[in-house]
């Protein structure tokens, strides 16, 4: 989604992209990827008993906003979906 966004707003119209576009997306794309291959080279093999449970507190808590994110906007679009 962050990828679509940011090629609207390189150019709006989508007809002529320039030539560093591709460039700043393969970046936007790589980044996050190097930044979880990070954390979870970081979790295996150098933390600490309690950093392990810290951060099992930390991807619980993001999953439950992800899950509580996605049933939200789901519904929402559920109910604007049906007629009046």
């Amino acid at each position: 989604m962050t990828v679509i966004r940011l090629t609207g707003s390189i150019n709006p119209n989508l007809k002529e992209q320039p030539i560093w576009s591709l460039p700043v997306l393969v970046v936007a794309a790589v980044l996050p990827l190097l930044g979880i291959y990070a954390q979870v080279y970081r979790y295996r093999y150098k933390a600490t008993t309690t950093e392990q449970q810290q951060t099992k507190w930390a991807v619980f808590g993001l999953g439950l906003w992800m899950g509580y994110i996605l049933v939200s906007n789901g519904l929402f679009f559920y109910l604007e979906s049906l007629p009046p």
